[in-house]
């Protein structure tokens, strides 16, 4: 349980960085996305995988583009 609230909390903190245009929170929302993947095998929520792989690819785009 508190492992979800860890994740969530890192989740919520991306996007308050996102809105405040700095651009390192891309860079803590791709290395998120490895514990959100490993929660979800734990826990057998393995439709939620796939969101984790999309969300680390928008994160990554968002990041290339935000870095020119």
């Amino acid at each position: 349980l508190l492992f979800s609230w860890a994740l969530m909390g890192i989740t919520v903190t991306v996007l308050w960085m996102a809105g405040n245009n700095r651009r390192e929170a891309w860079l803590l929302g791709i290395a998120a996305q490895v514990p959100w993947l490993v929660f979800d095998w734990i826990i057998g929520a393995y439709g939620l995988m796939p969101l984790a792989v999309i969300l680390g690819y928008v994160y990554i785009r968002n990041y290339l583009k935000w870095r020119k």
